[in-house]
């Protein structure tokens, strides 16, 4: 039960900003992930795509704010 738990801690660690509060960029990004998976896993080759692509744009639209200054 401890593993899950830190898990679960390490995730939302994952999608915290670098003030601690959750960014809703990198969740809409990791949900994204989870849905793409089980889209893969299905075999629907355009819905794939899609999410793939969305995927894709949350994880772009969050690199410049790492490296921009603030």
């Amino acid at each position: 039960m401890e593993f899950i738990w830190k898990i679960i801690n390490w995730v939302s660690r994952l999608l915290q900003d670098d003030s601690g509060n959750p960014s809703s960029k990198r969740v809409i990004a990791f949900l994204s992930f989870v849905l793409f998976s089980y889209v893969a896993i299905d075999g629907d080759e355009v819905m794939a795509r899609v999410v793939a692509g969305v995927v894709l744009l949350a994880l772009g639209i969050t690199i410049p704010d790492k490296f921009s200054k603030k």
